[in-house]
């Protein structure tokens, strides 16, 4: 039974909303990352960019609009924790509220992988496309470690490098497009390493040998950059340079270098293994 008032009793159980609208509320801040994971926290906005369950990254602005995600919500505190005693106030958004784009998590949950095949958007096909260039040493690596001394797998050229990249594209994307030609700069054309047309983007692959390292390489990828300028269906430029040798010896002076030309296309270096300047 629940009172009233002092003296009276009432036989009527109150509601849970009405409960819960007397009981003295507290602001939780949240996150959602890229994955779908909801995380919260008591009176404490989030200082990291990163989900504690998985590592992906916190999804904080609309990747169509650019409009600001929710990021708190009220709730009295369940008495002797740090959670929220009313869950219903913990939604998670599954689409932004001012363009009607839809998030990878939601687009995830209704038709998993093995359904969709391809990733839902432009945002989620790059963070694919960057942690398999960030990730390819380890990948490569891996390839030599056989079973039984069985016969390696190396990557020798730049080749190898292309087909380990296809192959691992292959698990994410369903229409990857190999040597697009570029339209002319300085009288020359050329051909992309891959186009995922419907994301817009390009990835260029690069591997260092005798006679190419920081300058040549350089001087090659600011010609590529010409002439991607110039190729509709390419809006971000994803470089994945694989330097096992380690023959660039200022890595981040290079990145840093393509990386802060103005216009596009968006530009991405990827230096692996990745390593401080000597």
């Amino acid at each position: 039974m629940f009172t009233d008032r002092p003296g009276r009793l009432s036989l009527t159980p109150r509601p849970e909303a009405d409960i819960i609208s007397r009981m003295s509320r507290e602001v939780f801040y949240f996150r959602v990352c890229e994955r779908g994971h909801f995380t919260y926290s008591l009176r404490q906005p989030f200082t990291d960019g990163f989900c504690q369950t998985c590592g992906a990254k916190h999804y904080t602005h609309c990747a169509k609009c650019g409009a600001q995600l929710p990021d708190r919500f009220f709730s009295p505190v369940s008495m002797g924790t740090t959670d929220p005693w009313d869950e219903s106030a913990m939604v998670r958004p599954d689409a932004c509220t001012k363009c009607g784009h839809v998030f990878p998590w939601a687009i995830a949950e209704q038709h998993p992988r093995a359904e969709r095949g391809s990733p839902a958007d432009t945002a989620e096909a790059l963070a694919i496309v960057r942690r398999l260039c960030a990730r390819f040493h380890v990948f490569a690596r891996q390839l030599r470690q056989r079973h039984d001394d069985r016969s390696t797998l190396d990557i020798a050229d730049e080749y190898d490098v292309q087909d380990a990249i296809h192959a691992l594209l292959a698990l994410y994307f369903d229409d990857i497009r190999p040597e697009e030609r570029t339209p002319s700069h300085a009288g020359k054309s050329a051909r992309t390493d891959f186009l995922l047309k419907g994301y817009n983007i390009v990835i260029e692959i690069k591997k260092t040998r005798q006679g190419l390292a920081d300058a040549k390489l350089g001087d090659e990828l600011i010609h590529d950059l010409a002439r991607y300028a110039k190729l509709d269906d390419c809006k971000h430029l994803l470089c994945p340079v694989y330097d096992p040798d380690e023959r660039i010896r200022n890595p981040e002076g290079l990145r840093k270098d393509l990386e802060a030309r103005d216009g596009p296309p968006h530009f991405e270096l990827f230096i692996v293994p990745q390593r401080a300047s000597v």
